[in-house]
């Protein structure tokens, strides 16, 4: 009987190690099956992580019934102040941040009016690049030679164009 006991505890171990090196090796197959289709389309995630993004954002203006906060109308208020031949340089009351996103949605009040899409416009078309940055920095980061070099990149860009919801919602303020 100490014998079928012993059998019985040293195989059970076995076996599970024998499933988890099964699992693995079906890991390892899967995630170099998704290498080499992210190496033979580097632009693929990039390109779905920058639509997913696009569509998170707008998704997220509607369901916030696109509120703004002061600093946020602040933001505004300069591009409003922008369009009538005012320049500042700084936000209003600080010596630091300056205010290019100011510049970059004063057009875009000019031609939508003073309304809380025209401000959330900006930051919606400025996901784009910030994946695509994310997928070139990766990318220069990353060893050329490893295989699983745009793989990583292009999860890179996933990051960057769907963050979690908290990121998401603060990096579609203007401020």
């Amino acid at each position: 009987m100490a014998d079928t006991a012993e059998t019985a505890d040293t195989s059970q171990p076995r076996g599970e190690r024998a499933r988890l090196l099964g699992l693995s090796a079906v890991l390892a197959a899967q995630l170099a099956r998704a290498a080499r289709l992210a190496a033979a389309r580097p632009w693929a995630l990039p390109l779905l992580a920058a639509g997913l993004g696009i569509a998170l954002r707008v998704w997220l203006v509607l369901h916030t019934h696109a509120m703004i906060d002061g600093d946020e109308a602040m933001v505004g208020i300069q591009a409003e102040h922008i369009l009538h031949g005012q320049f500042p340089i700084y936000y209003y009351g600080q010596a630091y941040m300056g205010v290019l996103e100011a510049y970059l949605i004063a057009p875009v009040i000019a031609i939508l009016g003073p309304t809380t899409w025209a401000l959330r416009l900006v930051p919606i078309a400025l996901s784009p690049l910030l994946v695509y940055l994310t997928y070139r920095l990766a990318r220069a980061l990353l060893p050329a030679s490893a295989p699983t070099s745009p793989l990583l990149a292009g999860l890179a860009a996933l990051v960057a164009g769907i963050p979690p919801l908290y990121a998401a919602v603060a990096e579609l303020r203007a401020w």
